[in-house]
């Protein structure tokens, strides 16, 4: 498993044959420069992209100050660290159902993220921003090495760069499906992966 945000990096540049390593983030190559533009933004998208459970949270959400729109009854501020909402609850359901989903929007108000709903006392279950590497998952380090390989090839390896985005591309889904296998073999909060590869496979 990688141990640093350098590991990762250094391994997508394997991926596409890239000949020289990053030694340094700060060390102005073509390749760092691309790796610290593209990083963070190929890992945010990695965590939005599957309900990893090291990634998964749950929040007692705080009522806003306010009056919601007509068709709602609550609103709340949306956790900071939240990047994707998996589903509402109530504390004291364990596993929300598929068929028990309950209904909010997610708006802003200008200065606040918002989530409306008629659910009293709500609980919400997202995906966090975990920046600190030693919490990835090894299911994880690799899907976010390829994906961000498929942003790399092209302004790294010229034409070939293309069809090698691809390849990278379709390795990142081939190992997010391997990992979504996994997350349904390790609890019974299945909700959110079954519904993700219902998604992958049509």
């Amino acid at each position: 498993m990688a141990s640093s945000k350098l590991d990762i990096w250094n391994l997508a540049l394997v991926e596409i044959g890239h000949s020289e390593l990053v030694a340094n983030p700060d060390e102005g190559s073509v390749a760092a420069d691309l790796c610290g533009l593209l990083y963070e933004q190929c890992r945010d998208y990695v965590l939005e992209d599957f309900p990893w459970r090291f990634a998964k949270r749950r929040s007692t959400l705080a009522i806003i100050a306010g009056t919601p729109p007509l068709a709602w009854g609550y609103q709340y501020a949306i956790p900071a660290d939240c990047l994707r909402i998996r589903a509402l609850t109530n504390p004291l359901t364990r596993t929300p159902l598929a068929e028990a989903k309950i209904p909010f929007e997610r708006a802003t108000d200008g200065t606040n993220n918002l989530l409306y709903t008629d659910l009293p006392d709500a609980e919400l279950i997202y995906t966090m921003r975990i920046t600190d590497v030693s919490r990835f998952d090894a299911s994880f380090v690799a899907s976010l090495v390829y994906y961000l390989a498929s942003k790399l090839a092209v302004p790294l390896r010229g034409a070939a760069g293309g069809a090698l985005a691809d390849a990278m591309l379709n390795k990142y889904m081939g190992q997010v499906r391997i990992a979504a296998a996994k997350s349904l073999n390790e609890g019974f909060d299945t909700t959110p992966d079954g519904e993700f590869l219902q998604a992958r496979n049509g």
